[in-house]
């Protein structure tokens, strides 16, 4: 197993697959959300059927120094990742990956907040030396997965997230399972 507790300082910051499709589907359901048909129907499926990252987290556990999936929202999970380690990191909300369904149904900023904040999305976050950032990419490539660098881990226990070279404000609100 590949514990949370394990990031190291220097270590990259990682998630796979676009977080915030499953929260985007929740909206899409509840009303909050209009999206065109193929689009709804993708981010409807992310969310009442979502697919744990079952091949990558088997072939992570011998690259990731701490893993978890994504079922509280990308922040909560990265911070509790980095808080069982005793670290934090500096990230940029910038990098975030967001899948085009949900960028069209609701902007970036919206989109970024779901990422950031929504839940049950069983993404993988994890952190990986830097030099084994090649073998990562190689495995993205084989399993048609995006893999994302959000940023370094860091020895100061503040997780930051930036946009550029501001602070990013954190949307208030977080994911709470119903």
């Amino acid at each position: 197993a590949v514990l949370r507790s394990n990031a190291q300082e220097g270590d990259l910051v990682c998630v796979t697959g676009t977080p915030g499709d499953a929260v985007g589907g929740r909206f899409l359901l509840e009303g909050r959300l209009t999206s065109v048909a193929g689009e709804a129907d993708y981010l409807r499926g992310r969310f009442q059927y979502p697919q744990a990252r079952v091949a990558a987290g088997r072939q992570l556990r011998d690259l990731a120094t701490a893993m978890l999936d994504i079922s509280d929202g990308l922040d909560t999970d990265v911070r509790r990742l980095l808080a069982a380690s005793g670290k934090g990191a500096r990230l940029n909300v910038n990098d975030l990956r967001c899948s085009a369904a949900l960028l069209n149904a609701c902007g970036l900023r919206q989109a970024q907040a779901c990422a950031l904040l929504g839940g049950e999305d069983y993404e993988l976050a994890f952190t990986v030396a830097p030099e084994r950032a090649t073998e990562v990419a190689a495995m993205a490539e084989e399993l048609e997965l995006p893999i994302t660098v959000l940023g370094v881990v860091s020895r100061d226990p503040e997780v930051v997230w930036m946009e550029g070279d501001q602070a990013y404000i954190m949307p208030v609100g977080r994911y709470e399972h119903f």
